[in-house]
């Protein structure tokens, strides 16, 4: 604790949260596909529409879709979720 602000202060031990919002209208995801069967696009599969950012300390943003669709997508493209980490559990991790 920072000697300028006395003892009168409680110290916060809690990692940060951010708090944000993202709003897709009209949005169309074509062609999200896990793999392709065009000779041209054989390294392209993996496709996800939303994954995780590894960057992100916590969450990038909850999405709202309005009107969103996702023609010639595999089912399974729509999203990629990471396995949970065991060292991001306890105090300071999340369990996501």
């Amino acid at each position: 604790m920072p000697k300028k602000f006395g003892r009168g202060f409680d110290v916060i031990c809690k990692q940060e949260v951010f708090s944000a919002s993202a709003y897709l209208y009209n949005v169309i995801f074509d062609s999200f596909r896990q793999t392709y069967s065009q000779p041209a696009l054989t390294n392209c599969g993996r496709n996800f529409v939303f994954r995780p950012n590894r960057g992100a300390s916590d969450q990038t943003a909850g999405h709202n879709l309005y009107n969103v669709s996702c023609p010639n997508c595999d089912d399974s493209s729509y999203a990629y979720f990471d396995h949970d980490n065991p060292d991001n559990f306890g105090w300071f991790g999340g369990c996501g």
